[in-house]
C-alpha cells in the first residue's frame, strides 16, 4: 500500500505543481530535495528507533507522513509545498525504513537470504 501511494502521490504532485503554481521549472529542483531527504534520513530514524523504540518511531513517521500530506494540501505556493513534500519524504521513508527493521527483528537469521 506504503509504494502505491508513493507511486502515485509523486505522480500527482508533480502535476500539481506544474498546472497550480505554474512552476514547472522547480520540479527538478523538488526533486533533488527529495532525494537528498530519503537518503538523509535513514541514518537519524534508525538511532531513533534504536533509543525510542520501534513502536514510538513508528508513530512518529506516521505523523510526519500525515504532517506532510497537510501541508501539501493547505499549500498556497510551491515553498510550501516544497517544504510539506520533504516531510512527507522523511514520514514515507521512515515507514519503509521501519518494516525492514521490524521485520528483521522478528524473523531467524536461519530464513533470511
Amino acid at each position: 500500500m506504503l509504494t502505491l501511494d508513493q507511486s502515485t502521490s509523486t505522480v500527482y504532485f508533480n502535476a500539481a505543481v506544474s498546472n497550480q503554481f505554474g512552476k514547472h521549472s522547480l520540479q527538478s529542483t523538488i526533486s533533488t530535495v527529495q532525494s537528498v531527504f530519503q537518503a538523509m534520513a535513514q541514518p537519524p530514524i534508525a538511532k531513533c528507533a534504536d533509543g525510542f523504540g520501534r513502536v514510538r518511531t513508528y508513530f512518529g513517521c506516521v505523523f510526519f507522513y500525515a504532517l506532510g500530506y497537510i501541508v501539501v494540501a493547505s499549500s498556497n505556493g510551491v515553498v510550501t509545498y516544497a517544504v510539506g513534500n520533504s516531510i512527507y519524504i522523511i514520514g514515507i521513508t521512515g515507514l519503509f525504513f521501519l518494516q525492514n527493521i521490524i521485520v528483521a527483528d522478528i524473523s531467524s537469521t536461519r530464513y533470511r537470504c
